[in-house]
């Protein structure tokens, strides 16, 4: 083992730098006079080194007139740069506080890392520039800004040689203590060992024990101090010696060649073009497996067959015995695996196709794709389309189920049973001439459900102990309490339940917009429409595709928000609009009606300003007007009616009454006892013109 010597050669040598330095808070300019002792040696060294890696530093501070500064310590700033202006700092040793320089008579020297800045992370192989700032002698320093230039770092003049030995650059040299990389550039053998005597040329050891040599004969050893061959490898056992060579005298077996050569013995060959690793046997010969030198474990013949558990393969690959993988693929769509025995997948195991195409099912007499029984049913799975055949190979649908060619009236295709230790039952069954039967094996309809009732049920559960009556249809869409006929309509502004609502006109003919939009309803609204459903027993319609569709009860029984502005509400009393949208109260008067309250109504909090009412749109209090002419309850006289009237188009006079819009299913005009006629005007001269029929004939005058 080579070591190498350290060679420190250490010389001192004053330098005198000058700079100059401006504290601007203080607006006093000082002069500094620094004196350095720099030991920067280059070595090399065997062991270790234990010199101290600090530099000394000497400077003198005079003020700008040239005047020694006082005596007292000083906040001082070292840094170190690779730039001789600008550039990121590599070093700092900032001494302020109880680490301040002692300035007597101007003079000051410090040890440049000696504090816990240490100068062993700086790579002293590169040009480095020191700078310096003065902080004034106050315990928050105030700096006055870094001196210009910098200064150059130095070195005395015999240190040069510490980086060589014998005029070799220390990069030269391998260490022992460390990695090396020997590297060249050179054409020349980068590395020679020349034996001139008798022993070995190179001996690797690990841990005392060579794992590696190479004799004086050329001869290479893994594992063996005794190589018998040009290469020998060995392990830790015996009988576990591999060779490679002409190590059987006049033969060309068990020769070991990766260049191509000796083709025509049992080599390993490598390709110098295509650099594949080939195996190489005699002709006539075989490859095999064995065990402590036994039958053979797996097999290669001469035709390139492939035997596991034979030495007689018959096709590719002929295995004698389990197999277990986690895939069996066939690589071409004219691939063939034949498999004399059964196939069983364990679980979690899936017979898959990789591609397009269907997976069949064949037996050995008919070899019909699809086949799996030997009745002509088949199951067929279309990978294409996605679709399952059972009965057909051509399935149309996500799942087909098709009958046999000869199938007997309503004969099923499809059914549910349940089974017992004694008898099978069942329970759901589609025949031939696609009749649903459940309950029953004889559907005569479409769909029949015998024995028990048809339940409609929401996601929050079944429709109740009651849907049990057989011949019923039962839904969960009702309350037991809130019972109503709604359609659903859109609103442009949100809706509550309870609320009354009357027709948008103006969302009805603004923008061209045709549909029937509701809004809360308001007194003097006519066009009532209904109730915001709370929970609809039976919804019909549909809404516009809006995200604010309510349903709104026309019929039945509802909750209704009311107020007592016109006073307590009785059981019985009708309901019209209030003052304040959407909500009614108990009708005074000849006045439109929303419908009849189911209960009473005064005031109480816990009905929640809410009561039941039964909707049915109508008028209150017109047929005691019409019947008095002063009604004794209300005090409304005909008259009130005949303004009523008037306030929606109509107009009464002299027997005579005047409207200007008239849509009835029926209009009698006149009787048998009075045959009249109908007077119309002439649209250009005004001339009045009697309409009327005599003997099936229209005549006029």
């Amino acid at each position: 083992m080579v070591k190498f010597k350290a060679v420190m050669e250490y010389f001192n040598a004053i330098r005198l730098l000058v700079g100059r330095i401006f504290m601007r808070p203080k607006l006093i300019s000082w002069r500094l006079v620094i004196l350095v002792f720099l030991l920067l040696p280059t070595f090399s060294y065997a062991d270790s080194s234990n010199f101290t890696k600090q530099i000394s530093y000497q400077g003198k501070l005079t003020d700008a007139t040239g005047v020694t500064v006082a005596d007292g310590k000083y906040n001082i700033e070292f840094n170190l740069y690779n730039t001789s202006t600008g550039g990121a700092t590599l070093w700092t040793n900032t001494l302020i506080q109880t680490d301040r320089v002692q300035v007597t008579n101007g003079l000051f020297s410090v040890m440049l890392g000696a504090t816990s800045t240490s100068l062993t992370s700086i790579d002293f192989n590169q040009p480095l520039y020191l700078s310096i700032k003065i902080g004034g002698v106050t315990d928050v320093p105030v700096w006055d800004g870094e001196m210009t230039p910098r200064k150059t770092l130095g070195t005395v003049p015999y240190a040069f040689n510490a980086d060589a030995i014998d005029g070799l650059d220390s990069t030269a040299f391998v260490r022992t203590d460390a990695t090396s990389t020997v590297a060249t550039s050179s054409t020349d053998t980068l590395l020679t060992l020349n034996q001139l005597g008798t022993g070995d040329v190179f001996d690797a050891q690990g841990s005392g024990s060579t794992f590696l040599i190479v004799t004086n004969a050329g001869d290479i050893g893994i594992g063996t101090t005794s190589p018998l061959a040009n290469l020998s490898i060995q392990g830790s056992n015996s009988n576990s010696t591999v060779l490679a060579g002409q190590w059987v005298t006049n033969s060309n077996y068990g020769f070991l060649s990766l260049n191509g050569n000796n083709a025509s013995g049992a080599n390993f060959l490598s390709s110098l073009t295509d650099h594949n690793l080939v195996i190489n046997r005699p002709a006539g010969a075989k490859i095999l497996f064995t065990e402590n030198n036994g039958l053979g474990q797996m097999i290669i013949d001469t035709g390139g067959n492939i035997g596991i558990g034979t030495t007689s393969p018959y096709t590719r690959l002929s295995v004698v015995g389990g197999v277990v993988a986690t895939n069996f693929t066939a690589t071409s769509s004219t691939a063939v695996s034949t498999i004399n025995g059964p196939i069983v997948l364990a679980s979690a195991v899936q017979l898959s196709v990789l591609g397009s195409g269907s997976i069949p099912f064949a037996t050995t007499v008919l070899g019909v794709p699809g086949i799996i029984n030997q009745d002509n049913g088949n199951f067929h799975w279309d990978f294409v389309n996605q679709r399952l055949g059972i009965g057909t190979s051509t399935p149309w649908a996500r799942l087909s189920v098709a009958g046999p060619s000869i199938n007997l009236t309503n004969s099923p295709i499809f059914t549910v049973s349940t089974s017992t230790a004694v008898s099978t039952s069942t329970v759901f069954i589609i025949n031939s001439n696609g009749l649903v039967g459940i309950g029953t094996t004889t559907p005569a309809h479409k769909l029949e459900v015998e024995n028990g009732a048809l339940c409609v049920s929401t996601s929050a559960g079944d429709c109740g102990s009651a849907a049990n009556t057989s011949g019923d249809i039962y839904y969960n869409a009702a309350h037991a309490n809130y019972t109503d006929i709604a359609e659903k309509y859109p609103s442009y502004g949100a809706l509550v339940p309870a609320e009354i609502v009357a027709l948008d006109l103006h969302s009805i003919d603004s923008s061209g917009i045709k549909k029937p939009y509701v809004k809360p309803a308001l007194q003097g609204d006519t066009a009532v429409i209904g109730v915001v459903s709370t929970k609809p027993g039976l919804t019909l319609g549909d809404a516009y595709g809006g995200s604010n569709d309510y349903s709104i009860a026309l019929s039945g029984r509802v909750p209704v928000k009311v107020s007592m502005e016109s006073g307590p509400i009785a059981t019985g009393d009708k309901i019209t609009l209030s003052s304040v949208a959407g909500v009614g109260m108990k009708a005074e008067g000849i006045v439109g009606t929303l419908g009849v309250a189911l209960e009473s109504y005064n005031g109480e909090p816990d009905k929640n300003s809410q009561i039941l009412v039964f909707v049915q749109n109508n008028y209150n209090g017109l047929v005691e007007a019409l019947k008095n002419p002063i009604n004794q309850k209300s005090g409304v006289s005909l008259s009130d009616v005949v303004d009523y009237l008037s306030r929606l188009g109509a107009k009464i006079s002299d027997s005579i009454a005047t409207f200007k819009d008239l849509l009835a299913d029926t209009v009698t005009i006149g009787s048998p006892s009075k045959r009249v006629g109908i007077t119309m005007y002439d649209e250009e001269s005004g001339a009045p013109y009697c309409l009327s029929i005599s003997g099936y004939y229209s005549n006029y005058k």
